[in-house]
């Protein structure tokens, strides 16, 4: 099997930088600290031999969102959303679901929105192919969807996105 990952020749690259919010905020205007360091948040893992790095990214924006979320509200502990989850979903809205040939940024944008992503703990990454979405996955991933998104243009609006408290 050949391994695909993300689809970008089927991608709405129309959706991803018109369907969301501009990320409009000039560098620095915050006062952003000079160097931050994302690891403490943001697990770094293998996706193994799967084609699941639209997962993969999708549930490490949706862990930075939740943690600027949490040390909003006084609460910086990072949660770990289901890799798996997002991956299954964004094929399921790019019409992909049932084989390991990856999946689209819009598909998952769609996804987020509309269902959201569950934590890590439910349905944890399997290693290998499982298509089976469990019910319970679902219904907890409906308490953390987004709002919308933005297209971030390079290094400097990821790292203002991130230094600046944005996406909670």
């Amino acid at each position: 099997m050949a391994l695909t990952g993300w689809l970008r020749e089927s991608d709405d690259i129309d959706y991803l930088r018109n369907g969301g919010l501009p990320f409009a905020v000039p560098s620095g205007a915050f006062g952003a600290p000079s160097e931050f360091d994302t690891r403490p948040i943001i697990n770094v893992e293998n996706q193994g031999n799967t084609s699941s790095c639209v997962g993969h990214a999708t549930s490490s924006a949706i862990e930075a969102c939740a943690w600027i979320a949490a040390r909003m509200s006084g609460d910086a502990q990072p949660e770990q959303f289901s890799r798996w989850f997002a991956y299954l979903q964004a094929q399921k809205a790019g019409g992909m679901l049932g084989s390991d040939n990856g999946a689209t940024m819009s598909g998952a944008a769609q996804a987020m929105k509309a269902v959201g992503c569950c934590k890590e703990s439910t349905l944890p990454f399997p290693g290998r192919y499982v298509k089976t979405i469990p019910a319970a996955a679902v219904q907890e991933a409906s308490q953390f969807k987004i709002a919308t998104h933005a297209s971030l243009s390079g290094y400097q609006q990821a790292f203002d996105f991130m230094a600046g408290g944005f996406g909670g």
